[in-house]
């Protein structure tokens, strides 16, 4: 039965690996039961199923209270649980054990997983001392394998301490030592881990760096689980970048790996990207149903942080993409619970943002900066730094300025995201750049905001996304309009009309409509001006039955809706 349970385990059968484990679980005298559970346990570790593996590593250490592989896997788990406390009390208890042994290797494994729990719930200061233990006592054992992870992993703390510098040493000495001893696959693994933190950190350039690096050294050695992962590392960064179709690619070559090969946490996480992929294209249909499986994988998974980015991936394709932000509303309350349930603050920064921003479309402008400013709050945490949900506030409040007619505020706030931003996080910069232009054109400097337009008209193109594209236009058209320019105006209100329509985006295409009836206004061509005036309106009304009465009189309190309504009835009037 052991020989059975190690093959269903190299074969990743983890049901049957679990199978022939329980039946020797049962079977086992007193004095075998504990490491029978203990190994049963590791089963369901394997399966994620945590609380049939907490379970199991319990037996084992009331079986046999030395067991200080129970206690160290328990304490294990139980932070992954965000049992804090429990997770603590387990720590001390393997930490007394291995100690006692004198078991050096079990002693600083104890302070390599404590760190890293600590680097997790952002406690780095204490992190860093668990971790600098852990290096001290494996330099001295000349244990490298531990010498590297853990170099690996305190690199990572650096960073999220903002040395980089500190942290690119330590993570260069980690790669030259794990090749040096012939343990490279673990310093690959380590380039990737040092890419995530990067990417968290808005430094997608570098990330790209360490990405490229480990899938060459991934191929190189043949291994196939950490190229798989290098791939799904440059397929999340290609997205992040702005390239769908090399990330839709990357994401591909990586799933044709997890999924048929049983991984499936990893096909979770591939799979929401992917989604998130190709709702950036304008697939919103295949996104929609991607996402959908994989919040029924990570439901059966009980992973609470894939459940949390599964709510906040649908929150993002209906708020923002198809403009349902009440419908988003829900998946945004429910992805910030799970994110603050287990101390997720990138996450609950995240949530918030999102929030932001569908609570002011809907004209609920304090419960909107009570939402950015916790954002705000959360990302600029010294020890955080999250400076790409940094930037995304201060865009989200220029926005808010923008639509309440505030438009020097808006000015400052666009170029406080595109400063932010720089040239990595391209999607942001180009928004903030365009609406930066309806802030200077509405502020009576048309031409300079003509440039900026076109510039994030040129960028959004070069990223392919219609979204992008069409939100572009119709800043342009209405920069153009307000320049005194109806040609140009029509015609990019035309073109992004065609893209809202397609997308079902209601509240864009009704904004342009009217842009395109003010510009026939202006060119004297009154039967196309009361034509587009009417699509407007009824476009417009039709919001209410579409979002609901609550939300579409929120909408309605909003400042430039009203001088938009306006314009309606005013160009309506005259074709009477």
């Amino acid at each position: 039965m052991y020989l059975a349970a190690i093959e269903a385990t190299v074969r990743r059968d983890f049901a049957g690996a679990i199978s022939s484990y329980e039946k020797i679980a049962q079977q086992a005298s007193a004095s075998e039961k504990s490491s029978a559970y203990l190994d049963l346990g590791r089963s369901y570790e394997k399966n994620e199923n945590l609380e049939k593996a907490i379970e199991s590593y319990t037996k084992a250490a009331t079986g046999d209270p030395s067991s200080a592989g129970a206690y160290l896997r328990l304490a294990i788990l139980l932070g992954r649980r965000q049992d804090l406390k429990a997770a603590d009390e387990a720590f001390d208890k393997a930490e007394t054990l291995y100690q006692a042994m004198s078991n050096l290797e079990g002693l600083t494994e104890v302070l390599y997983q404590r760190g890293t729990l600590l680097s997790k719930i952002r406690k780095l200061a204490e992190a860093k001392t668990q971790l600098e233990k852990a290096l001290e006592i494996s330099r001295s054992a000349k244990n490298q394998y531990q010498i590297v992870k853990t170099q690996l992993q305190l690199s990572s703390v650096y960073y999220a301490e903002g040395d980089t510098e500190r942290a690119k040493a330590i993570a260069l000495e980690a790669i030259e030592l794990a090749q040096k001893y012939n343990i490279r696959n673990l310093g690959t693994n380590g380039l990737i881990d040092l890419g995530y933190t990067l990417i968290s950190r808005g430094e997608l350039n570098e990330a790209g760096k360490d990405f490229k690096q480990a899938l060459d050294f991934a191929q190189a050695d043949k291994a196939r689980r950490t190229e798989a992962r290098a791939k799904l590392a440059l397929g999340t960064l290609n997205f992040q970048q702005g390239n769908l179709d090399e990330a839709i690619s990357r994401l591909g070559e990586a799933l044709a790996f997890y999924q048929p090969g049983g991984y499936r946490k990893e096909t979770s996480i591939t799979l929401l990207t992917m989604g998130r992929a190709h709702r950036n294209k304008g697939d919103y249909d295949i996104a929609l149903k991607t996402f959908e499986q994989q919040l029924q994988l990570a439901q059966d998974l009980g992973d609470p942080a894939q459940l949390a980015a599964s709510h906040l991936s649908i929150a993002i394709l209906l708020g923002v993409y198809q403009e349902r932000y009440g419908e988003a509303l829900p998946h945004l309350d429910e992805s910030f619970r799970i994110d603050e349930s287990i101390g997720a603050k990138i996450g609950m920064a995240s949530d918030q943002l999102y929030r932001g921003g569908a609570l002011w479309q809907l004209g609920r402008y304090p419960e909107a900066e009570a939402a950015l400013r916790q954002a705000f709050s959360i990302a600029s945490q010294h020890e955080a730094s999250y400076k790409e949900v940094l930037a995304w506030v201060h865009l989200t409040n220029s926005q808010i300025a923008l639509s309440q007619r505030r438009f020097g505020e808006a000015k400052a706030r666009a170029q406080e995201a595109l400063d932010a931003a720089g040239t990595e996080i391209k999607d942001l910069a180009l928004q903030a750049k365009y609406t930066m232009a309806l802030a200077q054109a509405f502020s009576g400097s048309p031409q300079p905001g003509r440039k900026l337009c076109e510039e994030a008209l040129a960028n959004a193109k070069e990223g392919n996304s219609p979204r992008l594209i069409s939100s572009a236009l119709l800043a342009l058209s209405e920069v153009l309009l307000l320049g005194n320019d109806p040609q140009g105006a029509l015609a990019n209100a035309l073109q992004a009309q065609a893209i809202f329509e397609r997308s079902g985006e209601q509240e864009s295409e009704w904004r342009a409509w009217l842009i395109a009836a003010r510009a026939s206004q202006l060119s004297g061509n009154t039967s196309t001006m009361t034509e587009y005036a009417s699509r407007a309106d009824s476009l417009f009304t039709g919001l209410e039955q579409k979002w609901g009465v609550d939300a579409y009189k929120g909408y309605l309190r909003r400042t430039d809706i009203q001088s938009y309504r306006k314009d309606i009835a005013q160009i309506l009037s005259r074709s009477k």
